[in-house]
């Protein structure tokens, strides 16, 4: 079994120079939701989203479970969303629900217990989540969108 991410997300500027994220709006309204719940415990900063990648595994099974299911089971969509440019969290969007499946802060990262006791059919282990979302280099996003829009001002400025 073999995991990795898709970056699923882009940086644009708005006619003010902000810069904003675009990205498909199902695993946007995911990751906002899990996002407005941690704004509430953490009321002095704002927390924005930073870039949205998606966890895809060469198993098919993977991620996949009855909940909510009729004939087939329901693939469950798994989301890393990075945080301000400094933390990753881990979500599993199955359309109507939304919940936790890791934190990354600085090199450690927490698997939720929503993901240990969430009735699977099949899922990755820990482990291998843990490995995969450590490979991620937060706000690196960020950092190549700023490059591009400082080569096309001198561009712009200079030519």
């Amino acid at each position: 079994m073999s995991l990795e991410l898709q970056r699923i997300s882009r940086l644009k500027t708005d006619g003010n120079g902000n810069i904003k994220i675009v990205a498909a709006m199902s695993p946007m309204l995911a990751a906002q939701a899990i996002v407005e719940n941690m704004q509430k415990c953490v009321k002095p900063c704002e927390l924005k989203i930073t870039a949205l990648y998606r966890i895809v595994s060469d198993d098919p099974s993977d991620f996949s479970t009855w909940k909510h299911a009729d004939l087939y089971p329901v693939k469950v969509d798994v989301i890393v969303a990075e945080i301000n440019c400094r933390y990753l969290i881990v979500l599993g969007d199955l359309g109507g629900q939304v919940f936790n499946i890791a934190l990354k802060m600085e090199d450690d990262v927490l698997i939720h217990d929503d993901y240990k006791q969430f009735p699977w059919i099949k899922s990755p282990n820990e482990d291998d989540i843990i490995q995969l979302i450590k490979t991620v280099d937060i706000g690196c996003e960020l950092r190549a969108f700023k490059s591009t829009i400082k080569k096309d001002v001198n561009k712009q400025l200079y030519n």
